[in-house]
């Protein structure tokens, strides 16, 4: 049985010294044995070659309009009427209170709705039973800055209608629902980063959460870009035919770069997310959405590892995008 090894590492200045303790038991996780590594076959291009319209469908990193300045959000249509409708979620600096729906077009008590008793710092907004209205799908957190992070991560669905928001939370979806791949632990961080779109023309949009991988035994898992797609339907997500998504099958070096020998120096507050932003777009003009991943900058610095990569899941397949059709290629 391999040995628990524990590692004192100094840093110090002319006044000070600060000792950090790393714990860690039996070295890194095959990644292979969390699902990923084994690689996807390539797509075959379209005719015409591909669309690729990222300025048109790519999130911007900067959040939407209206927001307060202790506000996160996100936009979309949740009453049919052709336009944006803002989700926000207060994030103050210790606390999180339930976020709320701004309806664009409404006035008075009408024009916002609450999401209580529902606490969420991240969601998308998608027809996940594809009746014509967006729903939001929110990732429930705790009450606590610290527990959004350390919790593991839960996902349930608002539907929408005429009047915005009109039934939920319906639903709750984790790591230990059935057929959703991998299990629960702390810091999984599923469902922090969401994207949604329409992969197979069936007229209900399917979300990619984000996952954490577990990198080092004994430590919390780590932002690599992992994904996992889920369907939805009238009673909300489901883990029926959800796929785990990871760089490695897209021919993609995950983050952080490989071979980073890693004993889990920032210990249990390792725990951030990759900075992978996902989004999906129909890039080669069948009518399906494309699953897209762009690396943005982390801390000012870009991250090691491949800027970005993408899958085809047409079909119930999954087929890795080639770079004609991702954002470095022109």
């Amino acid at each position: 049985m391999p040995l628990r090894r524990r590692t004192l590492i100094a840093a110090g200045s002319a006044s000070a010294a600060l000792l950090v303790l790393c714990t860690f038991c039996n070295g890194p996780i095959d990644a292979a044995s969390t699902g990923c590594g084994a690689a996807a076959p390539a797509a075959s291009p379209p005719a015409g070659g591909y669309t690729r319209p990222w300025a048109a469908a790519a999130p911007a990193e900067e959040e939407p309009a209206g927001l307060g300045p202790e506000e996160e959000g996100v936009t979309g249509d949740l009453n049919g009427d052709g336009e944006d409708d803002l989700v926000v979620f207060p994030v103050m600096e210790d606390m999180m209170d339930p976020g709320e729906v701004r309806l664009s077009g409404a006035e008075g008590e009408e024009a916002v709705q609450s999401l209580n008793p529902v606490i969420a710092d991240s969601g998308v907004v998608a027809d996940i039973d594809g009746d014509g209205y967006g729903d939001l799908v929110a990732n429930r957190t705790g009450p606590s800055v610290e527990d959004s992070g350390r919790e593991p991560g839960r996902l349930t669905v608002f539907f929408g209608g005429p009047g915005g928001l009109e039934r939920g939370p319906v639903g709750e979806l984790t790591l230990d629902s059935p057929g959703v791949p991998r299990d629960s632990a702390e810091g999984d961080r599923f469902g922090r980063v969401l994207a949604a779109g329409d992969v197979d023309g069936d007229g209900r949009d399917e979300v990619a959460a984000g996952v954490n991988r577990p990198v080092w035994e004994g430590r919390l898992p780590r932002g690599m870009g992992d994904l996992i797609l889920l369907h939805g339907g009238p009673e909300g997500l489901t883990g029926e035919g959800a796929v785990l998504l990871c760089p490695e099958s897209a021919g993609a070096v995950p983050f952080p770069e490989k071979g980073e020998s890693d004993p889990g120096l920032l210990g249990p507050l390792d725990y951030d997310s990759s900075r992978g932003l996902p989004f999906m777009a129909d890039v080669d003009g069948d009518g399906d959405d494309e699953l897209l991943v762009k690396a943005l900058l982390d801390r000012g610095r870009q991250r090691t590892g491949d800027p970005e990569w993408g899958f085809d899941l047409s079909g119930g397949g999954v087929a890795a995008l080639p770079s004609a059709a991702l954002p470095g290629d022109g």
